[in-house]
């Protein structure tokens, strides 16, 4: 089951970021509540932080809110 969570959560996590999916939308292709969407969201965002707290190469603010981690993934893409 874990491998399957870590798809879904990457898939998640690209469709938002690289696609510009909203919740709603992304609620839509995983059949799942919007609930659930934002929770696999938060998730990734979490696992993106971690990662980004780990590579020195990062400011240091990147990682500090929800906020600048949206904005560091939507600007990787372009």
């Amino acid at each position: 089951v874990f491998p399957v969570v870590e798809l879904e959560q990457g898939l998640v996590r690209e469709l938002y970021y690289w696609e510009d999916l909203d919740i709603d939308a992304l609620a839509t292709i995983f059949e799942a509540p919007a609930v659930t969407i934002r929770s696999r969201l938060h998730r990734a965002r979490k696992l993106l932080r971690e990662l980004l707290e780990k590579d020195p190469s990062v400011p240091r603010s990147i990682a500090d809110t929800d906020d600048s981690i949206d904005l560091w993934a939507r600007d990787q893409r372009d």
